[in-house]
């Protein structure tokens, strides 16, 4: 979806814009806005919620601390996680670390997140509900 890896042949488009055509400056751009969930949540085990979900906004280097605040508590209340800002992913539910993956995708701003389908919800309010195995889903947060 995001040229981690590269077809074989074709083109790939996301949101109206050819990613294949794009230079490496042009991909890295493009990518910030489009966030990844894979099957396994990679959660930093000794950061809280909130430090996994403010992980890429201070990789990026371009955020003021109150920023970065302000958008995790955003992040975490699209996701139902406003309460768990303070817990380590050992204190969570395997639906809860989901939702702090969904979360910190959403972080940097991103207007688009694809995920691999077989991560089903565990919660019927979960953001992107069940899909169907092995097929990837998008959906626009813009």
């Amino acid at each position: 979806m995001n040229l981690l890896e590269r077809p074989d042949s074709g083109r790939v488009f996301v949101s109206g814009q050819e990613l294949t055509a794009l230079g490496k400056a042009q991909l890295r751009d493009a990518r910030q806005k489009i966030g990844m969930i894979f099957q396994q949540s990679n959660l930093l085990q000794n950061a809280t919620v909130f430090g996994n979900i403010a992980f890429p906004l201070r990789i990026h280097g371009r955020h003021r601390r109150a920023e970065i605040t302000e958008r995790v508590r955003a992040c975490a209340a699209i996701v139902g996680l406003s309460d768990r800002l303070d817990h380590y992913p050992a204190q969570l539910s395997g639906g809860q670390k989901q939702r702090v993956v969904i979360a910190r995708a959403l972080a940097p701003g991103t207007q688009r997140v694809a995920r691999r389908a077989h991560l089903r919800a565990r919660h019927r309010n979960h953001p992107f509900g069940a899909g169907h195995p092995g097929r990837t889903s998008t959906r626009n947060w813009a």
